[in-house]
């Protein structure tokens, strides 16, 4: 069975987060799995960066800016894989001049 993660919180001017889930359960992979990442903010300028286990699998790249919860598969930001006990990390930065309400969902499927 897979895991659901969703998050929201406000991303202050020109601040960074380092990694939305950090001290959750979908921080480290309990098993080999697929984790497809999805993330929307309020408004633009909002970047994510996404490492699972010691592959980077986006760097700064620019969000969908629907001001809605994500959506899989259409809010998808990226999929990858990764093995038991790596490491998930989503990193995000605004570069706005003004705060940023942000949504993300992470699904974690064994494979």
């Amino acid at each position: 069975m897979g895991q659901f993660l969703s998050d929201k919180r406000t991303v202050g001017i020109a601040a960074t987060v380092d990694n939305i889930l950090t001290g959750k359960f979908a921080e480290f992979l309990q098993e080999d799995s697929k984790v497809s990442i999805a993330i929307t903010s309020e408004v633009d300028l909002l970047f994510a960066s996404v490492i699972i286990g010691n592959e980077l699998l986006i760097d700064g790249q620019e969000v969908s800016d629907t001001d809605a919860s994500p959506r899989n598969p259409e809010d998808v930001l990226v999929q990858g894989f990764g093995q038991k006990g790596d490491r998930v990390i989503v990193k995000l930065r605004n570069g706005n001049a003004a705060t940023n309400d942000t949504r993300s969902a992470v699904f974690v499927e064994p494979v």
